[in-house]
């Protein structure tokens, strides 16, 4: 299995999920609200100016 680190997991997890989460699982959506945040403030995302 390899190993993500947590920049690498938020990067995955943006690139594979949309934004738009079930609020019916509140820590799934704490958890993409978070990387969304660490993703946007780090650039992550090569162009991506994207506001939710």
């Amino acid at each position: 299995m390899v190993s993500l680190t947590f920049m690498e997991y938020c990067a995955v997890w943006y690139l594979f999920l949309p934004f738009k989460l079930p609020v019916e699982i509140p820590w799934t959506y704490s958890l993409h609200l978070l990387c969304w945040n660490i993703c946007h403030d780090l650039s992550c995302f090569s162009g991506s100016t994207e506001k939710f």
